[in-house]
């Protein structure tokens, strides 16, 4: 996904949360990874931190703190879905989280979110959900897809 500096909605009051995404946002350059982490994907990438492996250690980083502020979120301004104005008050074994990572070589931030149990049925639907909901946040924000991976001639 590619998004330009744009600051973040102002609808999201609250200033740290709102400066961590700007730093993201700063540091993406306008591109970001997006993934989608349900509890069959979390278990791969236990297994691959537990390998050794830096950014599915840093995935998981990203998910436990999506997961703390959750989890600490006050009962007045609950956590809210990405996709959905529902409120997210418990992590569940089935709670799917999405993280956005800046698409450069080493990312120093990242962006975790949850859906909500309504929004995470359909998984087939996930990767366009999070990213109207991303979108929400930077209205500019447009989805890149990538037909060569591995580079080429310019």
């Amino acid at each position: 996904m590619a998004s330009d500096t744009t600051r973040p909605s102002a609808r999201h009051a609250d200033t740290a949360w709102l400066t961590g995404m700007q730093a993201v946002n700063d540091e993406a350059v306008g591109l970001l990874d997006v993934s989608i982490i349900d509890a069959s994907a979390g278990v791969d990438l236990l297994v691959d931190a537990m390998r050794g492996d830096p950014e599915a250690a840093a995935l998981l980083q990203a998910i436990r703190q999506a997961a703390d502020r959750v989890r600490k979120a006050p009962r007045r301004h609950p956590a809210l879905c990405i996709c959905c104005p529902r409120s997210v008050k418990r992590i569940r074994p089935g709670t799917v989280f999405g993280i956005a990572v800046p698409a450069t070589p080493n990312p120093t931030g990242a962006i975790g979110f949850v859906f909500c149990d309504r929004c995470a049925a359909d998984r087939n639907t996930l990767a366009a959900k999070a990213a109207d909901g991303l979108r929400r946040i930077w209205p500019t924000l447009r989805q890149v897809e990538i037909t060569h991976p591995e580079g080429g001639r310019a």
